[in-house]
């Protein structure tokens, strides 16, 4: 164990000649680094087999600290465990060499303001800036591969954080409860988001999962309450449970095509107003969207089997669109979802668990042409054809009064929407007007037709 500091001669008490002291004070002028001069820091260290240094702690009194590059002509190459736990360091700069930050090496300097983090740094370890409450900038090199559980947790002021794309792994509760941070952009390069890893950050508004990322961890983004969009990419095979329950104000989520399994109370309390699964999710766990209370309306592309039990339980949805798809409805499915009045079945009658529909009583069950095994009833509620059907030969298909228009006919009284989109390659269908055949036929005309170089038209469930 070595101590180097500005009172290392009077400490030791050696007998030298001229020579040696001039040799030695150069030697110390190229450790001893500090801001400001009258700060005077004390690191100890260690010297490791093949000749580089680790520092292992600090006797300093605080302040703005640079860490040498080099301490007896050896490059300092890493910050030890609990080097600088619970000092009062305002600022730290870590020199170019360092390759890896110990666990809790700075946790507790709750004076802490900034840090830069260089590119050679490869692993911040577990707690490294845990509870540095004071700690408002961060910067994290291109280098930089793993940031450990718990490294920025409780760093209760950090405003802004970017992930470099040389990050494949954020850690559990990484940035728990960091509840002044308004702005986390992740890089292509991280794969995974680790349990808890941004839970509490209330400061969020926003977040994009880019691709790349295969896992979002259980509790990633719970209780972020000024989380109010999030895109999910196709790369994440898996939404951990309670992902991002109890955002209180996430209305906007967009699922990418796949994702395959959105886990137990993913988005559980939610504020979604709409959701769609894509068709690569073949699996809702239990409460993945219950308690959503102003989620109004649910479609499923083709591929979810089973919607689990009390999946949608305490929403109010108005209207639901299930694929061919699913083959069963699990108990309390859409228990006390008091506002559903229209239920969409793509494909024959799926196997109905206990309760699944308990306390709801307005509901119309629509069923399509060429499915089998309908009767006039299911689950005790009426069933309807659903057959809206755009005509192209009689006359009124065309341009009339400068709108481009049809009509639709079907079974009276169905709903269903008119949607739009430019590109049939690469469709954005975009609702254009809602309808009800309330006397079997109604006529659709689009004024906005000419402002497109190209316009196409389906008929959808509401």
């Amino acid at each position: 164990m070595r101590l180097c500091g500005a009172d290392l001669f009077s400490s030791i008490g050696l007998n030298v000649n001229p020579k040696i002291i001039e040799s030695l004070a150069a030697i110390l002028f190229g450790v001893l680094l500090v801001v400001p001069s009258s700060v005077q820091a004390q690191l100890v260290y260690t010297v490791n087999a093949d000749n580089t240094i680790t520092i292992t702690g600090y006797t300093g009194a605080g302040g703005d600290v640079i860490i040498p590059t080099t301490i007896n002509e050896m490059p300092v190459t890493s910050i030890g465990e609990y080097a600088f736990e619970n000092s009062e360091l305002i600022g730290v700069a870590i020199p170019y060499g360092v390759v890896s930050i110990g666990q809790s090496a700075f946790q507790f300097c709750s004076s802490l303001e900034s840090v830069s983090i260089p590119g050679s740094v490869t692993s911040i370890g577990e707690s490294a800036f845990s509870e540095c409450s004071s700690l408002a900038s961060v910067t994290i090199g291109n280098g930089v591969t793993n940031i450990g559980d718990y490294a920025f947790n409780l760093c209760t002021s950090l405003a802004k954080v970017t992930i470099p794309g040389s990050v494949s792994n954020v850690g559990a509760s990484a940035f728990f409860d960091c509840q002044g941070l308004n702005s986390v952009t992740i890089s292509n390069g991280v794969t995974s988001i680790g349990e808890l890893a941004f839970d509490n950050c209330s400061g969020l508004s926003s977040i994009i999962i880019p691709n790349g990322v295969t896992n979002i961890g259980v509790g990633a983004f719970q209780f972020c309450g000024g989380l109010a969009s999030a895109t999910i990419a196709g790369t994440v095979t898996s939404v951990g449970g309670s992902a991002f329950m109890n955002c209180y104000v996430l209305k906007s989520v967009t699922i990418s095509n796949g994702v395959a399994s959105i886990g137990n109370s993913a988005f559980n309390g939610d504020a979604l107003t709409s959701i769609t699964i894509p068709s690569s999710v073949t699996n809702l766990g239990l409460l993945a969207f219950a308690n959503c209370s102003r989620l109004t309306s649910v479609t499923n592309d083709n591929g979810v089997t089973s919607v689990g039990n009390s999946v949608f339980v305490g929403c109010p949805i108005r209207s639901v669109t299930l694929p061919k798809s699913v083959t069963n409805i699990g108990n309390a499915a859409f228990e006390a979802c008091a506002a559903l009045t229209s239920l969409f079945f793509a494909g024959n009658p799926p196997t109905v668990g206990s309760k699944a529909f308990l306390v709801d009583s307005n509901i119309t069950v629509y069923y399509l042409p060429g499915t089998t095994g309908w009767g006039a009833t299911f689950a005790s509620f009426p069933t309807v054809l659903w057959n809206p059907l755009i005509q192209t030969g009689d006359g009124s298909f065309g341009l009339h009064d400068n709108k481009f228009g049809f009509n639709v006919t079907g079974t009276t009284n169905i709903p269903f929407v008119v949607q739009a989109c430019t590109n049939l390659g690469s469709p954005s269908w975009v609702p254009i007007q809602s309808f009800t055949l309330s006397s079997g036929m109604v006529y659709f005309s689009d004024s906005q037709w000419m402002t497109y170089p190209d316009r196409f038209y389906r008929i959808s469930s509401p």
